[in-house]
């Protein structure tokens, strides 16, 4: 029995790691040997490897103790897979398997094993030992990204202002449009969207300055940078229909005008791509995907790279024959 544990356990041990390391290159099926790996480290081998050890020991005192190891280990592992999947709630559940250990395991720890007449205080060390190590780890996971990656994202936000600005510059050629009525509404669609860009932008400013005060230093929205609140509630906040829902609106307008003019079937895969578009239908909303929960740094971003790709899909469609 002890053998089969053993090896149950080795092979919980190497899914994970090899699941990690297939995450860390983008290799495929890492997250399923990272779901394997856990699953079976919590619902195989921690169960048999509890059930041996209650077994072995004072079934009374031990009961409890080995329900709320596994228990603590399932918070824990639970974290740690939706933080490395990306999954949804992952900040709710690390905020929860941070403590537990402290709150939870310690106590009914420190109280079944004061009890053990004999018992071995090197126990209790290392327990407190790998709880701390547990917490530094589960800590890593909690961390934002760095502050030097947020600010690589804003070259990446310049680089599209000042496309942007070289598009604003070149003619606009709108007297083409004059003749053609579809091709003159798709292009009014194109400056809708232009202006709900703007718009957008012009709440963030609002929001990251409304929270300075008269002592504060000059600050300005690239301070809060880290922030994953604000571009949410500057989109998501308000009377309906809010910020977010006018912006994906504009957006279906515009790609909507495109779709109506002749052979613009390139233009309009184009669009698809530039506005990441085709995704699929297992994907949440696309204006939640890109403001919902995310980092101020790269909504700053994502709102950038719409306005140059839609300054580029607005020439292009200006010369079009």
């Amino acid at each position: 029995m002890k053998q089969k544990i053993y090896t149950l356990g080795l092979l919980s041990v190497i899914l994970p790691v090899v699941g990690i390391i297939f995450k860390m290159n983008h290799w495929p099926a890492a997250g399923i040997l990272l779901c394997t790996g856990i699953f079976t480290l919590i619902l195989l081998f921690l169960p048999l490897a509890l059930i041996n050890n209650y077994k072995t020991a004072d079934g009374e005192r031990s009961s409890l103790l080995a329900v709320i190891t596994w228990l603590t280990c399932l918070v824990i592992f639970t974290a740690m897979l939706f933080k490395i999947m990306h999954w949804p709630g992952a900040g709710i559940i690390i905020f929860v398997a941070m403590p537990f250990p402290f709150i939870v395991f310690l106590p009914v720890y420190l109280a079944v094993t004061s009890k053990i007449k004999g018992f071995d205080i090197n126990n209790t060390i290392f327990v407190l030992l790998l709880l701390a190590l547990q917490a530094v780890f589960t800590a890593l996971l909690a961390l934002n990204v760095t502050r030097e990656r947020l600010g690589e994202s804003t070259v990446l936000t310049d680089n599209y202002i000042k496309t942007s600005n070289v598009y604003k510059q070149v003619p606009q050629l709108a007297s083409n449009a004059g003749p053609d009525a579809k091709k003159a509404s798709a292009v009014k669609a194109a400056d809708r969207l232009l202006d709900l860009i703007d718009e957008s932008n012009t709440i963030i400013t609002n929001l990251t300055s409304s929270g300075m005060n008269d002592n504060s230093p000059v600050s300005s929205k690239y301070d809060y940078l880290d922030s994953r609140t604000i571009g949410g509630k500057a989109m998501f906040s308000g009377a309906a229909p809010v910020q977010a829902e006018k912006l994906k609106e504009g957006l279906d307008t515009f790609v909507s005008k495109l779709k109506e003019l002749d052979n613009s079937d390139d233009l309009v895969t184009l669009a698809y791509d530039l506005y990441d578009l085709n995704r699929e239908p297992r994907d949440r909303e696309w204006t939640y995907k890109l403001f919902s929960d995310n980092y101020l740094a790269w909504v700053l971003a994502d709102l950038s790279s719409m306005d140059t790709n839609t300054r580029i899909l607005r020439q292009q469609l200006l010369i079009m024959e």
